[in-house]
């Protein structure tokens, strides 16, 4: 094994334990209930399933709120809405709210279970990963025009990745690479994207003042 090959093989392990490590506490480890990360992706996930959008009418939010108390993912789409809109908004998602801090309405029962939202999670974090990996010198896929048999791209390091993870089905190559090609659709519909809008309208309003 020449010199380029062997650093090359200290690179890619000491990238697959990183990105093993990423997914195993992200992914694979059970969700923290008080995990703000975790909140917020639920929240992302059931706003678009609820109401696939960050602006439902007033008439959306109180029939969601009529089933919050025995929804799990309405209950997760009314609680991200109530931290991303002005206060005012809607009164019905106000007096939620409130109910909610005085513990008068009850947080549903989470469903058993792998989350439909995981998924998604999984997905975003992948893609995350491999843009860092590409960061650092990994070509995002194989290069399959590359005269070198052991070019090791970023997807082939989250492939393996994924070995090392309990909990977390193998995926092979192809199957992370189909997750990066379609990393430009929105892991979480439109609301994904509208959440990163309202998100940097906030910072740029924040450094105004």
């Amino acid at each position: 094994m020449d010199s380029w090959s062997s650093a090359r093989k200290s690179v890619y392990e000491e990238a697959t334990e990183k990105v093993a490590r990423v997914l195993d506490v992200h992914v694979a480890q059970p969700i923290a209930s008080d995990d703000p990360g975790q909140a917020l992706t639920l929240g992302l996930y059931y706003c678009n399933e609820v109401f696939g959008t960050l602006t439902p009418t007033k008439l959306q939010v109180e029939a969601a709120i009529k089933d919050a108390q025995d929804n799990y993912g309405i209950f997760c789409a009314l609680r991200l809405l109530g931290q991303v809109v002005v206060a005012g908004i809607y009164p019905s998602l106000d007096d939620w709210k409130s109910s909610l801090f005085l513990e008068l309405a009850l947080v549903p029962p989470r469903p058993k279970g792998q989350p439909k939202f995981k998924l998604a999670q999984r997905d975003a974090i992948m893609v995350s990963q491999i843009r860092q990996l590409e960061g650092i010198g990994f070509s995002p896929t194989r290069n399959r025009d590359s005269k070198r048999a052991n070019d090791i791209s970023a997807c082939d390091v989250v492939a393996k990745a994924t070995e090392r993870v309990s909990g977390l089905p193998m995926m092979s190559y192809a199957g992370v690479e189909r997750v990066w090609k379609k990393r430009h659709k929105p892991f979480f519909g439109n609301v994904g994207n509208e959440y990163l809008e309202l998100l940097l309208r906030s910072l740029e309003r924040r450094r105004t003042l």
